[in-house]
């Protein structure tokens, strides 16, 4: 059951995300409680989320750009590599250009 603080986050607009910022170790954002790093994490492991994230890049006159399949969406990044980690840390992937 998600509580109505996760319902709210989940739908904040692009402007509300921009102002969201850190301060004392919480994160905040506009009309939310303030959020705890380790409450943030707790939530990120118990939701197999992404918890951890490596990109590489490379440039030779010009950067490298890919597209990868990320969470049944396509992302497109000037990078050529990226892995993840999620949830409590076994499970690692490299995630293949698309």
């Amino acid at each position: 059951m998600k509580t109505k603080r996760v319902r709210r986050a989940e739908r904040l607009s692009a402007a509300e995300r921009v102002a969201a910022r850190w301060k004392d170790g919480h994160l905040l954002m506009p009309g939310l409680a303030p959020l705890s790093l380790p409450s943030i994490a707790a939530k990120a492991h118990a939701r197999n989320d992404v918890t951890g994230a490596m990109a590489h890049a490379f440039s030779r006159w010009g950067w490298s750009r890919a597209i990868f399949p990320i969470a049944g969406q396509t992302w497109s990044a000037d990078i050529d590599a990226l892995a993840v980690r999620k949830g409590g840390g076994n499970t690692r992937a490299s995630i293949a250009p698309a």
